[in-house]
């Protein structure tokens, strides 16, 4: 499959499940009081946690040597698979009893519903990534679009007419289920992937030097998976759900979703092609090309993002309001902290590119074990008396200071430019073209949903038609990354 083909699928796939998550996600807030909200979006991070801790590295590693091995190394595949997958369900079992002892009878369902729900959505995260490595896109754009599709039709016609908690995680299930079996009879290679040609079982199907490199390629990114989860997914939610009332779980849920948001709809599809592009240009030596596509996607991201995460600054209360109604109005100081961090974290992903390009994922996770003991630190000094506001700046305070760090080291160990002035000069111009909204009183009319995407167009050709000459200055670099195979 052609990259280009690839790169469209995931494009694709990235902008519509946002857009339905997000939806999807306002609908059941208005649905739900606060409290339910939060204990729902307690159980979604459960099991988001718990199948983080249980599979590691474990995606990446399938997707990275599945599609090495494959399809001139069948055998190895099969035998990589059944390697992994006893100590999968070894982790699974532990981590299961963990969930009984520690969290039975806080919830308002059964522990065994749980459990459950960490199985199957286990199950389709592997499934996921072997047709990662398979390169088939198209499957999983459509196993994620349709099961979220419908996941808001159910939430939109079913739960908002009978709102309940029970019900609403009964739709998630169902929904996950579609997910396994759109992936399942998808993906057309299963039974010519699963029945290898010869004996798995004899050790020349993947020799010990191959295993202790799978080991430790899969140990290297399940400490780094680990770390990035602690400190920039949500983990302020498990010392909210020790410390606060459940609705300030909701509050913070809500606030948090919605500051990365712009940045994961636009890093995302980009972060997907920057990585390998950037690669190329370090194996072929072309230092140079590589330096200057740095400086220049931190520029295009920083264009991108400043006068959006400003926007959404200067008008959080209006935004929180229309989308999920007064009884949240409070999340709106939540987004302001949040969309801070946000921003810088999106615009210093570029130099994680950068660092993977380079070989040099250490630095990485070297930063991320100082910053990770920061966010804890602060999250236990700051949630027990601040609750989701203390838990927005325990966030954003750690985030920054990784972002800085990572950022100021490869400035001074590496020697790359970062456009500081072009940054400020992007901050400048959104300031100002907030401040001319309140100006004109054009924020009186968001009102709705449709006025705030009108207003918000509005400003960004305002911001766009001044800086039109930095489109020429990284449409260069576009159009070399399309020719890459």
């Amino acid at each position: 499959m052609k990259i280009i083909e690839n790169i469209g699928y995931s494009t694709f796939q990235t902008i519509i499940s946002f857009f339905l998550s997000f939806l999807i996600q306002i609908t059941v807030a208005r649905s739900l009081k606060p409290a339910n909200m939060g204990h729902y979006s307690f159980f979604l991070w459960l099991i988001t946690f718990s199948s983080t801790v249980i599979l590691l590295g474990l995606p990446l590693t399938l997707t990275k040597y599945i599609s090495q091995f494959y399809p001139q190394e069948k055998d190895k595949i099969i035998r990589l698979i059944r390697y992994f997958l006893k100590y999968t369900v070894i982790s699974f079992i532990v981590g299961s009893l963990v969930i009984f002892v520690l969290v039975n009878n806080k919830l308002p369902i059964g522990i065994s519903v749980v459990i459950i729900g960490l199985g199957m959505y286990i199950f389709n995260n592997i499934l996921s990534s072997i047709i990662s490595g398979l390169q088939n896109f198209k499957v999983l754009m459509l196993s994620s679009t349709l099961s979220q599709a419908i996941q808001l039709f159910l939430v939109f016609f079913i739960l908002s007419k009978f709102p309940n908690i029970n019900l609403m995680i009964t739709i998630y299930l169902v929904t996950l289920i579609i997910s396994i079996v759109i992936n399942l009879f998808g993906e057309y290679r299963w039974k010519n992937l699963l029945m290898p040609e010869t004996d798995v079982c004899e050790d020349k199907n993947l020799e010990k030097t191959e295993i202790k490199n799978i080991i430790e390629y899969y140990k290297f990114v399940s400490v780094i998976l680990f770390l990035d989860f602690i400190i920039w997914q949500n983990s302020e939610v498990f010392f909210l759900k020790l410390y606060s009332p459940v609705e300030e779980i909701a509050l913070y849920s809500i606030g948090f979703s919605l500051a990365y948001l712009p940045s994961k709809i636009i890093g995302s599809p980009f972060g997907r092609v920057l990585i390998p592009f950037m690669s190329s240009l370090y194996g072929r030596n072309e230092d140079v090309r590589l330096r200057e596509t740095y400086f220049n996607f931190v520029k295009l991201f920083s264009l991108l993002l400043i006068p959006t995460y400003i926007f959404l600054i200067f008008y959080s209360d209006s935004i929180i309001e229309v989308l999920y109604g007064s009884k949240y109005i409070k999340a709106s100081i939540v987004l302001r902290i949040i969309s801070f961090s946000a921003l810088i974290g999106g615009i210093a992903s570029v130099g994680s590119s950068y660092v993977h390009a380079v070989e040099r994922p250490d630095i990485i996770v070297k930063i991320n074990f100082f910053v990770a003991f920061i966010n804890i630190l602060l999250n236990i000094l700051l949630i027990p008396k601040f609750h989701s506001i203390g838990a927005s700046f325990g966030n954003t305070i750690s985030q920054v200071i990784g972002c800085f760090l990572g950022t100021g080291y490869l400035i001074y160990r590496f020697g790359l430019k970062f456009p500081f002035v072009s940054v400020l000069k992007y901050l400048i111009v959104s300031v100002i073209g907030c401040y001319f909204i309140n100006f004109v009183k054009l924020y009186k009319i968001l009102i709705s949903i449709p006025y705030i995407i009108l207003v918000f167009i509005f400003y960004m050709i305002f911001y766009l038609l001044i800086f039109i000459s930095e489109w020429k200055v990284w449409m260069f670099y576009l159009i070399k990354m399309k020719d890459k195979k």
